[in-house]
């Protein structure tokens, strides 16, 4: 086995290259000459198949015959096969050595394995994944911030202004698409979970109990790899049009979709506190049904649009738009410790100008584009539900009366 060394004679730290892989052999190969191409020279690649039958073992076997091939005869789902390399692989390393997992429809610069590697060495050994983008530019999550209970969770590395605007994001998850561990993780927390996560979730239980032993977890913004996203591709939770009432099943039942109600509802309560695993279970299975529901909707679309103008039309009755514009009113009496409590920094919002300073004192309002509204919605739906509290917007109207009455009598 050779030595892989640098430009200035120090000895590389190995890395391991993880691809599961099933049928489409061009996807593959053209992963694996991303691979070889990377500045980094100390990369070993592992291609683990998890039974295909369109030739991928014969052509790996004959074209590149130093990449280490794990082959199944039945079939390996995504977290079976990690787990496979990960147990044949980890007795050849170091502790200070490292496993780079990646998807085979990934496409890596060649400098992603180099700049990787160097934000894990500069953060003490932190578990470090790529940005994300589509073919098409758009950024999609490549982690998440846990946010237990009703609110869900967080994603990060999908919003421009962050990537731009940040070198590293912390997160309490992380993807399997382009993630760099190093194998001292392995050490500390064991290997993936294959028997409750076979296929999805299998790399969030995995990171998020490494979050939990101490390792950092970072999506590195300097380092953006583009992802291949289609059906074929990513599995039969993505959609781009309206579905079937039997495509909207398999969303809901399939191991090949990440809405997956099960999977969803078993890693909730798995994870979350004792006292929010019922909240967070129900929610990631009404997000899952929400969002299955929105794209089999599509095929209905007259039907929606006709009761859209029924229910507006309704709507426009009285008392209905004084009843709505007094809603509209309660959400905008905001305090700092309510801003706290769900997980924003006040005194950030007030920099951005995303909050102003009401008549009352010490409550603020909202001031804040319904972009960041949409994306942080189990935050802000929080303050929303404070605010249909009665007896909270009745201690506001007595609080503005007395404000009221003492201006007019000190003015």
């Amino acid at each position: 086995m050779s030595i892989a060394i640098n430009s200035i004679g120090e000895q590389l730290l190995r890395v391991v290259a993880i691809i599961p892989v099933y049928n489409r052999v061009n996807t593959t190969i053209a992963c694996i000459e991303t691979l070889k191409a990377q500045t980094y020279k100390s990369v070993d690649i592992v291609v683990v198949d998890g039974g295909s039958s369109d030739g991928t073992v014969e052509t790996i076997r004959n074209g590149y015959p130093d990449v280490r091939l794990y082959a199944d005869a039945g079939t390996l789902w995504w977290t079976d096969a990690v787990k496979l390399a990960v147990e044949n692989e980890l007795p050849k390393l170091d502790r200070s050595d490292y496993f780079f997992l990646v998807n085979n429809d990934t496409i890596l610069n060649n400098d992603t394995i180099e700049r990787l590697v160097a934000t894990s060495c500069n953060n003490n050994d932190a578990i470090v994944t790529s940005a994300v983008r589509e073919v098409s530019g758009r950024l999609i999550s490549s982690g998440a911030r846990m946010q237990w209970g009703f609110e869900g969770a967080e994603p990060l590395g999908y919003d421009e202004e962050e990537i731009l605007h940040n070198e590293v994001l912390h997160a309490d998850v992380v993807y399997g698409r382009a993630t760099l561990i190093p194998t001292s993780v392995f050490a500390a927390i064991g290997n993936f979970d294959a028997i409750r996560f076979p296929q999805y979730y299998g790399d969030s239980d995995f990171f998020l109990r490494a979050s939990r032993a101490g390792f950092s977890l970072l999506i590195d913004c300097r380092s953006v790899v583009k992802c291949r996203e289609d059906d074929a591709n990513t599995g039969v939770h993505y959609v781009e049009k309206a579905i079937t009432l039997k495509r909207a099943w398999q969303m809901a039942t399939s191991r090949k979709s990440n809405l997956n109600l099960a999977a969803a509802c078993r890693f909730m309560w798995i994870h979350a506190p004792a006292g929010k695993k019922m909240a967070s279970a129900a929610s990631a299975v009404a997000r899952n049904c929400r969002e299955i529901a929105y794209f089999y909707s599509l095929r209905h679309a007259s039907t929606i649009h006709r009761f859209r103008k029924i229910k507006s039309f309704v709507l426009s009755l009285p008392p209905f738009p004084l009843l709505r514009n007094y809603i509209r009113i309660r959400p905008l009496f905001l305090t700092f410790g309510e801003l706290r409590r769900h997980g924003f920094d006040p005194i950030e919002m007030l920099q951005k100008k995303e909050i102003y300073a009401s008549e009352i004192p010490h409550t603020y309002h909202l001031n804040i584009p319904i972009t960041r509204i949409l994306r942080k919605w189990g935050r802000f739906s929080g303050l929303v539900l404070r605010n249909y509290n009665p007896y909270a917007i009745q201690r506001i109207r007595r609080f503005t009366r007395a404000w009221v009455s003492k201006k007019q009598i000190c003015p």
